[in-house]
Parts: structure tokens; sequence; C-alpha cells
């Protein structure tokens, strides 16, 4: 038997290209067949009640609160609620085959349908083997701008693990100042994962690489601070499959420490969700085609 504090990568499909992973880039260039973006929808701005679902804690300031799940209307659906709590869905999601670079695989609305509510962000494929996507944002706050912009999440590898890169602003001063940071989805059975419940035994972890994420030397689970990696970096989010396969909670994501208190921005925080949630949307699709296929 393994390790069980050895970080385990998550099984996925890997593309046979002979190029090997593609260098990662990220670009923010207007999508042309984006709608404009109209802001927040009217009264569609939350607050975080709790820190984790269904658990008291502190409040976390913004539009997508401190953890959130997904909850599937019908076994048959396309379209999912996001949300605190079944009853009280936030953010209406529609998915799509996630197989073609035309159309978004994912797309999540400003509210609880997405047939009255905008666009707040979505995922298309940017590569035929599904190395990329591109991740559509609204524009840069001031930027004068109406349109989405696009951001890309790329595969990749380190430490001889895979690895899901993305580049975004994050807040860096008191008056709307931004810097770009790069993050990292990393496979996990950490201790983060266990704390969303016992359900949840296999996930990932986003890890802040910039210097001002350094939190200590790392090391071994038992010996780092909690919220550390093994390189000693800031653990910023972490999301995980329900073990039982659940059809109507098979998703879970929480933000944690400085993500947790609002410091890395909306911006930050859209960009989070939906790379998480694209990476769960394309797995279950993966296991869906595997068991379609041995049936």
């Amino acid at each position: 038997m393994g390790n069980p504090d050895k970080e385990q990568p998550a099984a996925t499909h890997r593309s046979t290209d002979a190029d090997g992973p593609p260098a990662y880039t990220s670009t923010a260039s207007s999508l042309p067949d984006a709608p404009p973006y109209e802001g927040p929808a009217t009264g569609q701005r939350r607050m975080s009640t709790s820190s984790s679902v269904e658990e008291e804690g502190p409040r976390k300031p913004g539009k997508i609160p401190g953890a959130i799940n997904s909850y599937w209307q019908t076994s048959m659906s396309r379209t999912f609620h996001l949300g605190e709590h079944r009853d009280a869905p936030l953010f209406a999601v529609k998915s799509g085959s996630g197989w073609t670079t035309k159309k978004p695989g994912l797309t999540i609305f400003d509210g609880p349908n997405s047939s009255d509510y905008p666009m707040l962000t979505g995922a298309t494929r940017a590569s035929m083997f599904g190395r990329k996507y591109d991740i559509s944002l609204p524009p840069l706050a001031n930027s004068g701008s109406s349109e989405y912009t696009k951001e890309t999440i790329s595969i990749g590898t380190s430490w001889s693990r895979q690895v899901h890169k993305f580049t975004i602003e994050v807040e860096s001063g008191p008056k709307g100042e931004t810097r770009r940071e790069d993050f990292e989805w990393r496979s996990t059975r950490g201790d983060e994962v266990r704390e969303l419940g016992s359900k949840w035994l296999r996930g990932w972890k986003l890890v802040r690489l910039s210097s001002e994420a350094f939190r200590g030397p790392g090391g071994e689970r038992h010996a780092r601070d909690e919220g550390t990696t093994s390189d000693g970096k800031e653990i910023v989010a972490v999301w995980a499959h329900n073990s039982s396969w659940s059809m109507t909670k098979a998703f879970k994501f929480r933000f944690r420490g400085s993500a947790l208190a609002g410091e890395l921005g909306e911006r930050f925080d859209l960009m989070a969700l939906m790379t998480g949630l694209n990476m769960w949307h394309q797995e279950v699709a993966a296991s869906a085609a595997t068991s379609g296929a041995a049936a």
C-alpha cells in the first residue's frame, strides 16, 4: 500500500502529443462571440453566510461565497445550480459536451437561471486534446471596455505530476491596484480535502506560487503549518469529488487563506471557481465516456 500522506495524481486522460505539454501562456483579449458585459445582475450580489457549506464561520466578502456546492436539478438535465444550500441557488450552470473548441463546455450565469441572467464566466476547450481551456471573464475594472476577456488554463507537469496552471490579476492595494500572479491546481488527498467532509476523499488544491505566498519551509504534512504545501506555498482553494458520486451533490468547493479573507479580489474568485468546476466537469465527462464504452 502507498503512503497515505503522499499526494497522488488524479486519474486523467493525457495527450499523447509527441511535443509534450504545451508551454503555458496567458492572454487578455476580447472574445468576438461573447456578449457585452453588463455588470452584476441587479440584486444578485451576495455575501457568504459561512466559511464552509452548512457550517458557521467567518463571512467572505464578494459575489462568490466562501464555500459552494453543485446541485443537479435532475439526472438528465444539462443545467445545475451552485449555492451554499440546495434550496437557495446562487448561480445556474449550463454544461455542453466539453469536446468542442467552438462552444463553451460550461457557462456560469449571474443568477439562479440561464434565461433571465447574463453569463458570468465560461470555459471553452482551446486545444483538441483538452490541454488548454479559455476562461471568459468580465473586463477589468476601470478598463473602459464592455467586452469579456480571456485567460487560459493549461495542463503541465511539476515534480512529475500533473498540474493545471493559470495567471490572473489579484488585488494589491487599497485603491484597486492589481498585479498578475501565477497559480496551479495540484491533486491531493490531504487534510484540505478531508476537511470538506467524510465523503470527500480526493480532490485538488489551488496553490499560490508568488513570493507573497511563501509561508515557510514546507516539508512533510506533520511538520508544516496548516494550509501550506510541501514547498512552502499557500493553499487558497480546494475542490473535491463526492466519493459516492451523488447525482444531487457531486462537487464541493472552498476558498482558504487569503482567498477566504477576500484579499485576492473577485476576478481571482471567478477564475478559481470556473477552473475548478471545469476540471471536475471534464473528469465526470471522461468517466461517463469510459463507463459507456465498457457497457
